[in-house]
């Protein structure tokens, strides 16, 4: 009983880390999205989005 006990705790503790590792993955996105903002003129992003939607 012990065994399958820890074989569980072992697969929940490795589901928790790819749930929380996977929650960061938006916030990383926003902050590289903002950096790249930051670094291009806001005329080009908006060219480059407008071409990427096919407007």
């Amino acid at each position: 009983m012990n065994t399958r006990l820890d074989g569980d705790e072992q697969r929940l503790r490795r589901w928790l880390r790819g749930f929380y590792w996977l929650s960061l993955l938006p916030l990383v996105t926003a902050v590289a999205v903002m950096v790249w903002l930051y670094r291009e003129p806001l005329a080009s992003a908006m060219q480059w989005l407008a071409g990427m939607v096919g407007a």
